[in-house]
């Protein structure tokens, strides 16, 4: 919310996509997130990192 600078509902809403894909991640439903990267996702986010 204060990062993005839109109200809570607003960023709720921003932030649901990237939490459902698994990118976003928090313990409580208000809680901080934090960045994730789910194993399924690392060829697209990081082409040819290992190999």
């Amino acid at each position: 919310m204060r990062i993005i600078q839109l109200p809570e509902r607003s960023a709720r809403r921003v932030l649901r996509q990237p939490t459902d894909e698994g990118l976003l991640a928090s313990i409580t439903p208000r809680g901080p997130v934090s960045l994730r990267f789910p194993s399924d996702t690392l060829e697209t986010l990081f082409p040819r990192l290992c190999g």
